[in-house]
């Protein structure tokens, strides 16, 4: 059976043809797994890209709409036009459709695939091993108390291969099965309760190149305020305006300096002017100063306020008009300071401890307050009131292990929160409720309209790929394909295979792939989406992978395909020790780092010293790195850079120590090796490394992640259906 556009297929006849796989002109589609295969590589797609897909083949040579396929492939989401193409695009890429005649547009009616489909045949007897070993899987995890890892394909054809219920063909049997329907009703009604909130109009602001990383509505909620930054190699920001209707936009502001957060002036009820504060970095300082804008947001004035010599800051910040209130990183501390707009007077207010440490900061609800969220000492964001005037601090509500923005407005009777990918209210009894929204790309710092009915965000994409570089001069090599963002790859101690992290089917997992067959397996499928997972580390036997989810310590056994989340141990894995039992875990706490021993025998830390100086275990004898120098614990120098060079990174391996060594000057770096058995350390090469993060190193090769973003505004309508 083959179609082609001249031959289109309804998804009645077809659907169940393409989910074993089918070929697309030259290439070969297997949905369960989302690769996209040719003779010379294997690609995958995105789960909803696969959805776009599917449904497109399904109706191969007719014309479906925007609003269709997102009707299909987000049936809970605001409708956004964004998604679609964005899903189109990858496919047109994936596909080699340079000339859009696969997937091919009809402008103002949809999107319609123009190609040669089969179905591909079968494997059933492949399929009934796979279904085998993953009810073995099951009873073993059963067994063991421990969980395994398969594909969801895989799970989804072994639920689906079991019998099914099946009811007395009588009038008993028809009541019963009615009965069951009414006391499953009932259940709904009782447990389900009604919906706080609608949200709508989801619509993007921007849909430009240029990166659009913050922005603010107006006072008066006619005009979203944002942050464009045209070109990603200087530090020039735009200052632009776009009303909430879209029918006008203008710039605001331009400087050559990099501009990161804005907030809006109190004004008085009379005044038709309006101020906004901005912080900027000028060389090393932080400057805040503010602009002027008339009734119809013209720019009117311009007004310095303060330089903070090597301020810097990496969250938003407020100001009730006299006072700056900001959140500055200094020395790996976070630290809360109140500035004084007239008189440049900086006060600390606040400073990072083991149990509690800042991270963004809002409004308060009470007067003469500032809440707070924050790591406690076990890696839970917390909320807190701190009252300034007294410096007392309370509890509002702990959260979980993932990170959150925040944002406050009288008018919205609660605070609005986002873990990076779903939003949250906060309500006046410390009660979270999810948002009725649904989000396939990363949200960054979230913003209520004053009157709380309406919010914005950044709406960020990233993409990249992991590469091996030869410590020759020979051209890199990617291990990885795709529109998705794939990094954190670190080498099996036989180099043989490639561990790393990937958002390839909507959220961070850990795959495994076999470098000289191209053949990955998913091996730790995140199934509650965390969005902070840390470098996979191998154990010496290649048969244990260590990382942390949210700072709380994962071992996948690839040997047992089973996985333990230890979520007492928080912190990040740093190291496999010797007897492959046992790991260094680095835990960042405040105001300087602990480290541990974890030993999976006995689940429990050995706190070996906190310092901020990296360390390194072998043979139970301890190495310091720092800056310039390798030492031993007792602080003897083994190992010292020239003087105009400085340790950029470091690689503990079974035999010895990588050194990365770069300089100011100097695009090139060089690579040693310090030797365990000879305290010998023994020039590799001088090469010019990437400039995108390196994560692993060898004799003779090392890896590197390229990244890239895309960053836009979309707004949002709120409208609350109940009180909360």
């Amino acid at each position: 059976m083959e179609f082609s556009a001249l031959s289109p297929v309804t998804a009645g006849s077809a659907k169940n043809s393409w989910s074993n796989g089918f070929s697309l002109n030259e290439f070969e589609v297997y949905p369960a797994s989302g690769e996209v295969k040719t003779a010379q590589a294997v690609q995958s797609l995105e789960p909803k890209v696969m959805q776009v897909l599917l449904h497109l083949v399904n109706s191969a040579g007719e014309v479906l709409s925007a609003e269709q396929l997102f009707s299909l492939v987000w049936p809970r989401s605001v409708y956004s036009p964004v998604s679609v193409r964005r899903a189109v695009n990858q496919l047109r890429k994936v596909f080699a459709d340079d000339s859009k005649t696969i997937f091919k547009t009809y402008p103002k009616r949809g999107y319609a695939l123009h190609a040669r489909l089969s179905p591909l045949a079968p494997g059933p007897a492949a399929e009934t091993a796979d279904n085998t070993h993953v009810l073995q899987s099951t009873a073993a995890a059963t067994a063991t108390g421990r969980s395994t890892f398969y594909s969801e394909a895989t799970l989804h054809s072994t639920l689906s291969s079991r019998p099914r219920m099946r009811f007395p063909g009588t009038r008993i049997g028809y009541l019963l099965i009615l009965l069951l329907a009414f006391c499953a009703a009932l259940l709904l009604l009782n447990s389900t309760p009604a919906p706080t909130w609608q949200v709508t109009s989801l619509q993007p602001l921007t849909a430009t190149a240029e990166q659009e990383t913050f922005s603010r509505f107006t006072p008066d909620n006619s005009a979203v305020v944002y942050l464009s930054h045209p070109d990603k190699t200087s530090g020039a920001s735009e200052l632009w305006l776009t009303s909430t209707d879209r029918l006008q936009q203008r710039l605001l502001y331009k400087t050559d300096f990099r501009i990161d957060f804005f907030s809006w002036l109190p004004s008085a009820p009379a005044d038709s002017q309006q101020r906004l504060l901005l912080a900027a970095r000028t060389d090393d300082n932080l400057q805040f100063f503010s602009l002027t804008l008339s009734a119809d947001y013209q720019l009117l004035a311009y007004q310095d306020h303060l330089g903070i010599p090597n301020g810097r800051i990496n969250s938003p910040f407020y100001s009730d008009g006299i006072w700056v209130f900001y959140l500055a990183n200094e020395h790996n501390t976070q630290k809360l300071y109140r500035a004084n707009l007239n008189s440049g007077q900086i006060d600390l207010l606040l400073s990072a401890s083991q149990q509690f440490s800042p991270y963004r900061i809002a409004p308060s609800p009470a007067p003469s307050a500032i809440t707070l969220l924050g790591f406690d000492d076990q890696q839970r964001s917390q909320l807190k009131q701190l009252i300034v005037s007294s410096g007392e601090i309370s509890d509002i509500a702990t959260l979980d292990a993932n990170w959150y923005f925040i944002d406050y407005q009288p008018s919205f009777a609660g605070y609005l929160l986002s873990d990076g990918k779903s939003l949250f209210t906060l309500d006046a009894q410390q009660k979270l409720h999810k948002l009725p929204f649904e989000n396939y790309a990363f949200l960054h710092y979230p913003t209520l309209a004053a009157n709380g009915k309406a919010l914005s965000y950044t709406h960020a994409t990233a993409s990249g790929n992991i590469y091996l570089q030869p410590l020759n001069t020979q051209a890199p090599i990617a291990l990885t394909s795709g529109t998705a963002h794939s990094w954190r790859g670190s080498f099996s101690h036989d180099n043989r295979q490639l561990a790393y992290v990937s958002n390839k089917y909507g959220h961070s997992q850990i795959f495994v792939l076999n470098i000289a067959t191209g053949k990955e397996q998913l091996v730790y499928d995140n199934a509650q989406q965390h969005l902070a997972l840390s470098q996979p580390l191998w154990s010496a036997d290649n048969t244990k992978l260590a990382f942390a989810r949210n700072q709380r310590l994962v071992i996948v056994d690839l040997s047992t395909a089973q996985t333990e989340h230890f979520d007492q141990i928080i912190g990040l894995p740093t190291q496999w020790l010797d007897n492959n039992d046992e790991l260094l875990i680095r835990q960042s706490a405040k105001p300087i780092n602990r480290w541990y021993r974890f030993s999976l025998d006995r689940p429990e830390q050995q706190a070996v010293i906190a310092s901020e100086l990296a360390q390194v275990i072998h043979n139970d004898t301890r190495y310091v790195i720092t800056e310039t120098q390798l030492q031993t614990a007792s602080g003897t120098v083994l190992f010292a850079t020239a003087d105009t060079q400085y340790i950029a990174r470091h690689f503990a391996k079974t035999n010895g120590l990588y050194l990365m060594l770069a300089s100011p000057a100097t695009a090139e770096a060089e690579v040693w090796l310090y030797t365990y058995t000879t305290g010998q350390a023994e020039k590799i090469t001088t090469m010019t490394l990437p400039s995108t993060e390196i994560s692993d190193i060898n004799q003779q090769q090392l890896l590197y992640s390229t990244f890239a973003t895309e960053k836009d505004i979309h707004t949002l309508t709120l409208k609350r259906l109940m009180t909360q």
